[in-house]
């Protein structure tokens, strides 16, 4: 799956009963391994949900910060597989259900960052205790904790509105939240870390990394807001509570809906 990237230069056209595509799809995340890759087109005014095999096209080598493989596709008039895209399921499927996995992600790596953060510091002496005693560091494991529940609350909230038909809202929440939370986790694990949490070898960095490379695909913290923004706006005052508790409330059993 792949999200929409500003210099994607795509071009998909009927062929008989079937389609074929040109262009170039860039920072497809593992496209040098993947059989095919999804991705969402536009074609004389309706979306199409496009499924094209990596097999034949160009493949160029790249990767995110974390080293992670993000690679560019060059499809040459390959032929494809395409369908209509149901447009009253959500506005931007690709994105979203894309924006909802790095969400997940981003939470379980800000769990992995608060665990190790909080072992470093109980097992890290220095003037004679650990620096777990100390106060600064106590505030600093406190703030990260409560962004790495934020996060996963959110996280959580949006799945549970995918249960229900439409996670749009809530995954641009979720996604926007994670952003928010790796811009003050990562800085607070490092401090608690010290210069060890920046060598290669240490286990720190390889989440750490991955979260500021995670945090900028299927939409960085901006776009969201901005979608997230627009959806309240939408919605108005009245509207926001309803439109959100409806959304990221769990379904209720069918046993209790027979009881009510």
């Amino acid at each position: 799956m792949a999200g929409a990237h500003p210099e994607d230069r795509l071009h998909l056209a009927p062929a008989g009963a079937g389609w074929r595509l040109s262009g170039a799809a860039r920072r497809v995340p593992w496209g040098r391994v993947a059989g095919s890759v999804v991705l969402a087109l536009r074609h004389q005014g309706d979306t199409l949900v496009v499924r094209a095999p990596s097999e034949g096209c160009a493949i160029e080598g790249g990767t995110n910060l974390a080293g992670e493989w993000r690679d560019t596709l060059v499809f040459r008039d390959q032929p494809v597989e395409a369908a209509p895209w149901a447009r009253t399921l959500m506005d931007d499927l690709v994105q979203v259900v894309g924006a909802m996995a790095r969400s997940a992600q981003m939470a379980g790596a800000l769990a992995a960052v608060l665990e190790r953060s909080v072992a470093h510091a109980k097992d890290r002496h220095q003037f004679g205790r650990p620096i777990g005693k100390h106060q600064a560091v106590q505030q600093n494991l406190a703030v990260l904790a409560a962004e790495v529940a934020a996060a996963q609350v959110a996280a959580e909230a949006a799945f549970l509105a995918a249960d229900q038909g439409d996670p749009s809202f809530l995954a641009s929440a979720a996604k926007a939240r994670a952003g928010l939370a790796v811009s003050q986790a990562v800085g607070l694990a490092h401090q608690v870390h010290g210069a060890i949490g920046f060598a290669l070898e240490h286990p720190l960095q390889w989440a750490t990394r991955r979260l500021l490379s995670w945090r900028t695909e299927f939409g960085g913290d901006r776009q969201w807001a901005v979608i997230l923004g627009q959806r309240i706006l939408d919605v108005g005052a009245d509207g926001f509570w309803p439109h959100l508790a409806t959304r990221s409330a769990p379904p209720i059993p069918e046993a209790c809906q027979a009881q009510t």
